[in-house]
């Protein structure tokens, strides 16, 4: 591991985690991920960890099983996230918030999506969880993924 500790997962790579894990006592990985399945109400058998958001969004969008690979991304993002879309081999297609501030006009992002849209990506801005019911409901009947990014809201 480097002599200063980055706190930033865009720069750590699998041998920072694999140090970090040695670091760590034989248990400790496995009591996180068992207690915070356990807060999240899942199965661990059902969870996985990764070294970083963007690794888990490359993994995420390479599992799909169909042929849309354009994803409709929050045109307020983390460049990482954009990288992410473009290192697991998908195209973007940005959208922006509505006109009122703090809102997304949901009617406006559902007409931007095309027949090549297979994921939309939801971005949770400042601690705020956005209710997204009419994007949800919509592309529930066209079998459209929808990722939520809640890295500012987690527990939110």
């Amino acid at each position: 591991m480097r002599n200063r500790v980055d706190t930033v997962e865009e720069f750590w790579d699998q041998s920072d985690i694999n140090e970090a894990y040695d670091r760590s006592s034989l248990n400790s990985i496995e009591s996180f991920a068992s207690e915070f399945c356990a807060y999240l109400d899942v199965k661990p058998s059902s969870f996985s960890f990764f070294p970083s958001g963007r690794l888990a969004l490359q993994e995420l969008l390479q599992s799909r099983a169909d042929n849309r690979n354009t994803v409709l991304v929050p045109a307020f993002n983390c460049k990482c996230v954009q990288s992410s879309i473009r290192t697991a081999g998908h195209q973007i297609k940005l959208y922006d918030f509505s006109s009122e501030f703090g809102c997304f006009d949901w009617d406006r992002i559902i007409n931007l999506i095309t027949p090549s849209i297979g994921t939309v990506i939801v971005t949770h801005y400042f601690g705020v969880p956005y209710d997204f019911i009419p994007l949800h409901d919509f592309c529930k009947k066209r079998n459209i993924a929808i990722i939520e990014d809640c890295a500012h809201t987690l527990g939110g």
